[in-house]
């Protein structure tokens, strides 16, 4: 989310970025975030990724 804020993306990456941060964290850090949420997301969080690599 900083990096699409410095590279000045448009809005909705920076949403989507801020929506994908949970995920990044759990594949680095498990313990820190519960896994049921990012089970019941992962389509709406697949999309956003497919979005910003666009």
């Amino acid at each position: 989310m900083v990096l699409a804020r410095e590279l000045n993306a448009p809005k909705n990456i920076i949403d989507y970025a801020r929506l994908l941060t949970p995920a990044y964290l759990y594949t680095r850090y498990p313990d820190v975030i519960n896994t049921e949420e990012l089970t019941e997301k992962i389509e709406e969080l697949t999309k956003h990724s497919e979005e910003i690599i666009t």
